[in-house]
């Protein structure tokens, strides 16, 4: 996305990202499905699936069941399965995993209930991964197979112990970019907040 300002200074982003990885929520609604609110546009389409990390106030809480499958209702909401009777006020989600299935012989594969938008380098944090061995903890992305699913590559042997298809997610944690491009002449920067 590029900006010009007053000045003629063009502004470029490389987008945003929630601190820690997760996605901050708004606000869940009294519903059944409830309407979750997000701080940002979530990018996320129907049929996605999340992993609810964090909720407050609601009843039930969205941690409750914390992995979901989403209906996109527009750019900052989504409906997600659940009978709230108490409104929410905040929350987090992240990235559900839908499988790490064994991999003798190659680096361990992780399955992903969206896209995932990494690159080769970036780092994630997986929780409650259940593999052998386990990939709990920061793991540095080494190859995408596609759009939803990656490999990492650990200090241990390749998985020989499927992982958790019900309670492993991630968040990502570090981003890594080797392009810069900028257009124009005269002095130049870069901000990262």
């Amino acid at each position: 996305m590029a900006t010009v300002t007053p000045a003629g200074i063009e502004l470029l982003s490389l987008g945003a990202h929630e601190p820690g990885g997760s996605f901050a929520i708004v606000s869940n609604s009294i519903a059944n499905p409830t309407v979750v609110t997000t701080a940002r546009a979530h990018g996320l389409v129907t049929g996605d699936e999340i992993f609810f990390t964090a909720s407050t106030t609601s009843s039930p809480l969205l941690t409750a069941t914390p992995r979901q499958v989403v209906t996109r209702i527009s750019d900052t909401t989504f409906s997600v399965p659940v009978n709230v009777t108490v409104a929410g006020t905040a929350g987090a989600y992240d990235y559900a995993i839908t499988s790490i299935p064994t991999t003798p012989g190659a680096a361990p594969l992780v399955n992903c209930g969206r896209d995932h938008g990494l690159r080769v380098g970036d780092t994630v944090t997986i929780v409650a991964s259940g593999s052998t061995p386990s990939l709990d903890g920061a793991q540095v992305v080494t190859a995408i197979d596609d759009a939803r699913s990656f490999r990492v590559l650990t200090s241990a042997a390749p998985t020989t112990v499927a992982g958790s298809t019900t309670a492993a997610h991630f968040s990502k944690t570090t981003f890594y970019s080797d392009v810069f491009v900028r257009a124009g002449a005269g002095p130049a920067g870069i901000t990262i907040t």
